[in-house]
């Protein structure tokens, strides 16, 4: 029954699916273009980039509702000025952006590394690192998020300076290890730096890691001291982390006492909710108002035509848990203090079922073996029904076809 639903639904849509462009920098067979950022200035707004391996200049998405799908092999390099090797900005509520599998070109010179800009999105954008690991040079922030809606990073390990700055905007992080740079204490002495800076802005953590840069400490030739920093800084911002005991909020460690320093910080309206499971080291700032209540979670992954896509969630044992699933919403709605991402008219609910001791319900199905859905946009939402309280909503978890 699981499988019909989804089938129908996909095949509901399949009218609408997008116009798909091979890119290959060696202009190989089939090859439509041999530049990303080209590619996409020149398709159909809603199109899909299949980008075989290479490397390309740094990947410009302004204004246009595209998919980049990138092979094994596939990078950038940095903008002008040491400029993001992925830029998305000015996008609408229309158009949805998803980038998957894009990598970093390893510079000669690691100075000269652009991180991942993300600026005036006003639409759902979408980008699965697929694992990738990334450490930023001396003073460069890893990931800026600024101005922005229905943001999900997915599957990425960043260290920065700080690792992640995010500016008036509602994000999600999945299954990612996000860090503050290390303070050092060579000929000069480097601060420690945060892992997450958030101003005017809701953040959820699912799944997901942060921890602040450790202080640093040296007598040899004269003595220099660094002090550490916190995981989290949170300025008029909500955090909302989920997870289990091996995903961590960490502060960074002071050499000179051998304490964590405050793993979370804030001022203004800062809130934070975080599940009892998740390990804390570190104290969290008074300045911070922390609840510890417990909330549904969900992953998922994206998945090629023809296998099986599996969606996982979190919930509190004995509670009915409710999957649904849509098309990229264009707007935001909340339920209580949490971001609904499902589009209210094309949404379905594709299983309900009581979360057993374990507290996880997973969920599988085949997607169609159709080429053409490749880059489809999905996004996944949850609901628990608890006895004698009122309904929770699970972080939302955008993915797509591969």
């Amino acid at each position: 029954m699981r499988n019909v639903i989804l089938t129908v639904f996909l095949t509901s849509v399949s009218p609408a699916l997008a116009q798909q462009f091979v890119v290959d920098g060696n202009g190989g067979p089939s090859a439509h273009f041999t530049d990303i950022t080209a590619a996409v200035a020149a398709v159909p707004d809603g199109s899909t980039l299949l980008v075989r391996a290479g490397v390309y200049a740094p990947v410009l998405i302004a204004n246009k509702a595209i998919t980049i799908l990138c092979d094994a092999g596939v990078s950038a390099n940095s903008g002008p000025s040491n400029g993001p090797f992925l830029e998305v900005r000015d996008t609408q509520p229309h158009a949805p952006v998803a980038v998957f599998n894009l990598h970093r070109a390893v510079p000669q010179f690691t100075s000269s590394v652009g991180g991942i800009s993300i600026r005036n999105a006003t639409g759902p954008v979408t980008i699965d690192g697929s694992g990738q690991v990334y450490a930023m040079p001396e003073a460069k922030v890893a990931l800026t998020i600024q101005d922005a809606t229905q943001v999900s990073i997915r599957r990425i390990q960043l260290t920065g300076s700080p690792g992640v700055r995010v500016e008036n905007a509602q994000v999600v992080f999945e299954s990612c290890d996000l860090r503050g740079r290390w303070g050092a204490t060579t000929f000069f002495a480097s601060p420690a730096q945060l892992g997450i800076l958030a101003i005017d802005s809701e953040l959820q953590l699912v799944h997901s890691s942060a921890s602040g840069g450790n202080g640093s400490t040296t007598t040899f030739p004269f003595f220099l001291f660094t002090p550490p920093e916190s995981a989290v800084q949170l300025t008029n911002s909500q955090l909302r982390m989920t997870g289990d005991a091996s995903h961590e909020l960490r502060g960074g460690n002071d050499p000179q006492t051998g304490i964590h320093i405050a793993s979370l910080t804030g001022s203004g309206n800062a809130t934070a909710r975080i599940a009892p499971a998740i390990t804390i080291v570190g104290p969290v700032a008074a300045s911070v108002a922390v609840a510890t209540p417990q909330m549904p979670s969900l992953r998922s992954a994206p998945t090629a035509p023809g296998q099986a896509l599996s969606v996982e969630r979190g919930s509190t044992t004995g509670s009915v848990s409710i999957l649904a699933l849509s098309v990229r919403s264009l707007g935001v709605l909340s339920i209580g203090q949490d971001p609904l991402w499902l589009d209210p008219i094309s949404y379905v609910v594709v299983d309900i079922a009581v979360t057993p001791a374990n507290g996880m319900v997973p969920f599988a199905f085949t997607v169609p073996n159709e080429p053409l859905l490749r880059g489809f946009q999905v996004v996944w939402q949850g609901v628990d029904l608890r006895p004698g309280s009122n309904l929770a909503l699970s972080n939302p978890s955008p993915s797509f076809v591969r």
